[in-house]
C-alpha cells in the first residue's frame, strides 16, 4: 500500500486525523524522567519520554511526528533512541512521520531518502513519511518522492508554513502569485494523483480553503493548533469533501500539556494531563471535521 492509503486506513480504524509531536526537550523533561547529565543518562530520557507519550496517545493519533533535531543533538545516543522509538510506534501501528525538513539535492538527497526509507543493510524503514524543504525545487523533493514510492513511504512538502517569518520568503510575488501558491502548483503538477503531501500551518486559516482548491486529492500535515494560536476549526477548513485528507499536529500542547510556566516542575499527574489533552484534541478535532460536513 502507498503512504497515503495507509494513512486513510489508520484514520479510519482509530476515527482521528490527530498528529502528535514527539519533541523531547531536555530541559522540559517531566522530573521522574530525568536521569542524570551524562550522555547515556540523557539518551535514555529522550527514550523513556518517547515511550511515555505512545502510551499515553497511541489510541488517539493516527501519526506521531518525532522532531529529529531533539535526539541528533545527543549525537549517535540520541538517534538510536529515535529508532528505538519508531520500532514501537510502528509495532504499535502508529505511522511515524520524520520532522528532518530535509533540502538537498542530487545523490545528498537520495542518500538521505535512504536513511529515512530504507535504513541500514537491513532496508528497514525509520519513518513512514518525511517532511522536505522545495525550496532547491524538484531534484529536492524527486528523490524522497521516488523512493517512498517504491518502499510504500510519503513525503510532505513544506508549502505554507506556520512561523511568523514564512512571510519573507512565501508572500514574495512570483509571476503573479504568492510563492507558496506557486510551490502548490509545481505540487500538483509533480503529483496529479495526490501522492505527495503538503505542510500547511493552520494558523492562517483564510488561506486554507484557498490552498484546499488548489490541491483537492492532496494530503495536507497542519502544524500550529495548541501553543501557536491555531484552532482545530481553522484546520478543518482544509479537510476535502469527505472531511479527510488533514492531519492535525500538536505538539508542545499535548506532549508538555503540564507545563504553564517556564519554571515549573512537573506536577505528579502529569501523565494524566497528556493523555486529557490528546482525547480533547483528537475529539475537537473530528467534531470540527463533522461540522465542515
Amino acid at each position: 500500500m502507498s503512504f497515503f492509503d495507509r494513512l486513510r486506513s489508520r484514520c479510519q480504524s482509530v476515527s482521528s486525523h490527530l498528529c502528535v509531536g514527539i519533541d523531547p526537550r531536555i530541559e522540559w523533561m517531566p522530573d521522574d524522567l530525568q536521569a542524570g547529565d551524562s550522555p547515556d543518562e540523557r539518551a535514555l530520557a529522550l527514550e523513556r519520554f518517547g515511550f511515555e507519550i505512545l502510551d499515553l496517545v497511541a489510541d488517539q493519533s493516527a501519526c506521531v511526528k518525532p522532531q529529529s533535531a531533539f535526539f541528533e543533538r545527543e549525537g549517535w545516543r540520541g538517534v538510536r533512541a529515535l529508532e528505538r522509538i519508531t520500532m514501537e510506534a510502528r509495532r504499535r501501528g502508529v505511522l511515524v512521520i520524520g520532522d528532518v525538513k530535509r533540502g538537498d539535492i542530487g545523490s545528498t538527497a537520495r542518500a538521505y531518502a535512504e536513511a529515512a526509507f530504507a535504513h541500514g543493510e537491513s532496508g528497514d524503514m525509520l519513518f513512514d513519511a518525511v517532511t522536505v524543504n522545495p525550496y532547491m525545487g524538484r531534484d529536492a523533493v524527486l528523490p524522497f518522492y521516488e523512493l517512498g514510492k517504491d518502499k510504500g513511504c510519503g513525503v510532505f512538502v513544506l508549502l505554507r508554513t506556520s512561523n511568523p517569518g514564512a512571510v519573507d520568503l512565501q508572500d514574495s510575488i512570483v509571476e503573479g502569485r504568492p510563492l507558496y501558491e506557486h510551490v502548490a502548483g509545481l505540487l500538483g503538477a509533480w503529483a496529479p494523483k495526490g501522492d505527495l503531501g503538503a505542510v500547511v500551518g493552520a494558523t492562517r486559516p483564510g488561506e486554507l480553503e484557498a490552498l484546499r482548491r488548489l490541491l483537492p486529492d492532496h494530503w495536507f500535515l497542519l502544524p500550529g493548533v495548541g501553543a501557536q494560536g491555531g484552532t482545530m476549526r481553522d484546520a478543518a477548513k482544509s479537510a476535502d469533501a469527505e472531511g479527510s485528507r488533514i492531519l492535525v499536529n500538536v505538539s508542545r500542547s499535548i506532549g508538555h500539556a503540564w507545563r504553564t510556566s517556564e519554571s515549573e516542575t512537573s506536577p505528579a499527574d502529569w501523565r494524566d494531563r497528556v493523555r486529557a489533552a490528546a482525547i480533547t484534541f483528537r475529539s475537537d478535532l473530528e467534531d470540527a471535521i463533522e461540522a465542515r460536513r
